[in-house]
């Protein structure tokens, strides 16, 4: 078994926007806040907690 520690900051930020590309967000939703916020998640966290 190994063990992923997770994307950094600047990584989730990234993939959150590939994410939000497709779908409508509203403009004041600011990926580098929620990538903040979302310590320890991998990308597949986020995409998959819709």
């Amino acid at each position: 078994m190994s063990w992923y520690p997770g994307s950094d900051i600047i990584g989730r930020e990234q993939i959150l926007k590939v994410h939000m590309r497709k779908v409508p967000i509203s403009d004041d939703v600011k990926p580098n806040l929620i990538a903040r916020g979302t310590p320890g998640f991998s990308g597949a966290d986020p995409a998959n907690s819709h």
